[in-house]
């Protein structure tokens, strides 16, 4: 294959993550509202959106007799190495040395991923201080070696052993059910002291995940040396509870503080567990052996599906500290998110978000927010509202590594239509 050929279809394939990706879930980007202060927004949630942000701010004496939401759907896609102007640059050009040094100190150590996130509320309201939402979702991440790369580019070295192993990933499919309940206390130290929860029934539709990955590339001077393993999970459904718990405060008439751990609890996973084994080992391999012989005979291989056992998996549970202050024209918004564990949709790298709301123009309201830290790294949002008396439409679209929607390494949007909300 011709060198031109040959690095134009790598890079293609490199960098086809940009334009379609894998999808996971997070309902707080399913509220337009929440994406356009990149998700600055715990302690500014009222209403039935406190389901997902924050179950005491449903306590706060301002909060809204009623709410109702008629249609909300929100989406991102990420990876986390290039962006669109790589692909610019790169798809389709003959790569020389220094664009493909250029390409590989992009990629992180631990390999090159793909993720982002979908969510949507099938229905959702609250009356006064209780709330109610039936979403539903996907999830999943995945990440490839980046020795992939590097080999694919740069052709092998002898004696050199080229790592594979750290191709990992893990993906799900869920509804969920969430009732939430919030009560006022008496707090001296507080204008309002509110205390909340929320209890959710998670019905698993789908789950797939590696469970091992072992494989290795070596150049002798005999030949090639290759192993290749991989182990994968699957499960076609499950079932779990999860409970959050928060707190939240009206400090003074401006401003407002929440607090919430989120997601605590279990899936199990029951139905039509499947175990799946590849792998295929071959020594000596040489450019002679392939040409000549059949490929079949060059590999020990093996190939099983077998039936797997019941399984459990943790919620993806995480910290929201927000805090929001309020003025007449404008609102602004910090939240500290802390995960608890690498799954999809929370990272144990904290994220702080920061937001700006501008409700001068009462009709047409103005938002911008911006997001460091977590898987993300850094996010940019921008969003507006279309209000009409209790009824409010709003858009709104994120951008990863970058400051405007379609020049990063991701993009989202949202949309909703709700009732009753600010």
């Amino acid at each position: 294959m011709r060198h031109g050929i040959k690095d134009s279809f790598i890079t293609g394939m490199l960098l086809l993550p940009l334009l379609c990706l894998n999808m996971s879930a997070q309902t707080q980007f399913s509220n337009a509202r929440s994406m356009g202060v990149a998700g600055a927004y715990g302690a500014v949630a009222r209403g039935f959106e406190s389901v997902v942000f924050s179950p005491a701010n449903l306590g706060f004496e301002q909060t809204p007799a009623a709410t109702f939401h008629f249609l909300n759907m929100g989406f991102g896609v990420q990876n986390n190495a290039f962006g669109i102007g790589d692909y610019k640059e790169y798809n389709g050009k003959y790569l020389t040395a220094i664009d493909k040094r250029n390409i590989l100190d992009k990629i992180p150590d631990d390999g090159i991923g793909t993720f982002g996130n979908f969510g949507t509320d099938i229905l959702a309201f609250s009356i006064k201080n209780f709330a109610f939402s039936a979403s539903a979702g996907a999830a999943s991440n995945l990440y490839f070696a980046k020795e992939f790369i590097d080999l694919a580019f740069n052709g092998n070295t002898l004696d050199q052993i080229y790592d594979l192993s750290n191709t990992r990933g893990e993906a799900y499919g869920f509804s969920k059910i969430s009732l939430s309940y919030a009560r006022p206390l008496k707090m001296n130290l507080f204008r309002e002291f509110t205390i909340g929860g929320t209890f959710h029934y998670v019905l698993g539709i789908g789950y797939a995940e590696v469970l091992r990955s072992n494989s290795s590339v070596m150049t002798t001077l005999d030949g090639f040396e290759v192993l290749s393993e991989m182990e994968l999970r699957t499960a076609l459904a499950g079932n779990g509870f999860g409970f959050d718990f928060g707190c939240a405060a009206q400090v003074n008439k401006n401003f407002a503080l929440s607090w919430s751990l989120d997601n605590l609890g279990s899936m199990k996973w029951t139905g039509d567990v499947k175990i799946y084994r590849y792998g295929a080992i071959a020594d000596s391999l040489t450019a002679e052996k392939i040409a000549n012989t059949d490929a079949d005979s060059l590999f020990e291989s093996y190939d099983e599906e077998l039936d797997g056992e019941n399984f459990s998996t943790s919620l993806p549970s995480k910290m929201r500290f927000g805090s929001s202050y309020k003025t007449r024209a404008y609102i602004f918004s910090a939240d500290y998110i802390q995960g608890f564990s690498e799954r999809p949709g929370v990272s144990t790298t904290p994220q702080l978000a920061f937001g700006l709301e501008y409700m001068g123009l009462h009709v047409l309201p103005l938002r911008a927010g911006m997001a460091v830290g977590g898987n993300e790294k850094f996010i940019s949002a921008l969003g507006f509202g279309l209000k009409f008396g209790a009824f409010s439409m709003n858009f709104a679209a994120l951008s990863h590594q970058a400051l405007l929607p379609g020049l990063g390494s991701g993009l989202g949007f949202a949309f909703d239509l709700k009732v009753g909300t600010r």
